[in-house]
């Protein structure tokens, strides 16, 4: 049987007793991790072996309505358009903390082409 378990860092973590293999899923705007809690119980339905990551993005100010929610990114516009220009804010933050847990899976001993 599965294991499901909250981490201290606002993650829901899915893995088997054996893992090989690690997919790290992020929500999108507003959500949070457990949003995407079925969409992981399925796909280990066909994939053994593996660990599934829901990590959920802190809450953030939002300049398209002004709005505090989740997110790993502002945006400055919507419908986003291929002229998009980022304004970085937050992002480096959202990367940092993706990058603790690709950092944290290899110390446990999976392949970082596993990730």
């Amino acid at each position: 049987m599965p294991k499901r378990k909250k981490s201290d860092k606002n993650e829901i973590i899915l893995e088997d007793n054996v893992t090989k293999a690690t997919l790290i899923f992020l929500h999108g705007l507003g959500d949070n991790g457990s949003g995407f809690l079925f969409f992981a119980n399925e796909i280990r339905k066909y994939i053994s072996n593996l660990r599934i990551i829901l990590p959920s993005a802190v809450e953030n100010k939002i300049s398209i309505n002004n709005s505090i929610t989740p997110s790993w990114f502002d945006i400055t516009e919507y419908p986003i358009s291929k002229n998009y220009m980022d304004n970085g804010k937050y992002l480096n933050y959202s990367i940092e903390e993706i990058h603790k847990l690709i950092d944290n899976e290899i110390e446990k001993g999976i392949q970082p082409n596993k990730i």
